[in-house]
């Protein structure tokens, strides 16, 4: 014998209330036709707008560092006394430039960022250690937590000081420069230290930083030098 199919209210009921509806929201569109058309096309906009925004972006983000890396090329050959007939001034003069393409034409690109600190190394290598100093410090406010870089900034402002024979501020960049990162390059820290002191006539300080070099490396190529300084201030 065939089954009766028992019927809900409920399921009788569901076309009515999605008509019921659908009719609420076709009145209200109808009704407030002048206001929604303005804020959809105001809504269309804004996305259209990021959209873009985003791809341009990252278009320009890209174009920043392939310049970027090709500065650094022409920076990483500045050391050299005579490359393709120009001096060392002429190369950092170069790369200097490069970088300063990348910071005006890109900023608040990561390669801009870091173009900052190139700047403040090629004004350091070009003796001009107040501009050095103000880019060093440029990068350093506009760096993120934890760039490696951070280390050589504080490092290269030590360095600058000291030309300018402000060993206070060497000293403090020196130790700054021992708080960032876990740069394996210890050694240089302590010896910048501990010749800062030795500028300021602090024996005692000095003689400090030259042991703990001394414990810490003791196959350091540095160990000759320290052993004789160590010798030195303790008369």
């Amino acid at each position: 014998m065939p089954r009766k199919i028992k019927v809900s209210r409920k399921k009788i009921n569901e076309p009515d209330e999605f008509v019921s509806t659908s009719s609420f929201v076709i009145d209200y569109v109808k009704n407030n036709y002048s206001k929604i058309i303005p804020v959809t096309v105001v809504v269309l906009v804004i996305a259209i707008v990021a959209f873009g925004w985003f791809y341009y972006s990252k278009g320009r983000k890209k174009e920043a560092s392939s310049l970027f890396y090709q500065s650094k090329q022409i920076y990483n050959t500045s050391q050299n006394t005579q490359n393709n007939n120009q001096s060392v001034e002429e190369k950092y003069r170069l790369s200097l430039g490069k970088f300063e393409d990348i910071k005006n034409n890109y900023s608040g690109t990561p390669s801009a960022i870091e173009s900052s600190f190139y700047i403040g190394d090629c004004y350091y290598h070009l003796r001009e250690y107040d501009k050095a100093i103000d880019y060093y410090n440029q990068f350093l406010n506009s760096s993120s937590k934890g760039d490696y870089l951070k280390y050589f900034a504080f490092e290269g402002l030590g360095y600058c000081y000291e030309e300018k024979g402000d060993y206070e501020k060497a000293l403090d960049n020196f130790k700054d420069s021992m708080e960032e990162g876990d740069i394996d390059i210890k050694e240089l820290a302590f010896i910048n230290i501990a010749r800062c002191y030795e500028a300021l006539n602090d024996r005692a300080n000095a003689l400090e930083f030259y042991k703990k070099l001394s414990d810490d490396q003791s196959n350091s190529i540095f160990s000759e030098l320290v052993r004789d300084k160590i010798e030195t201030l303790k008369n």
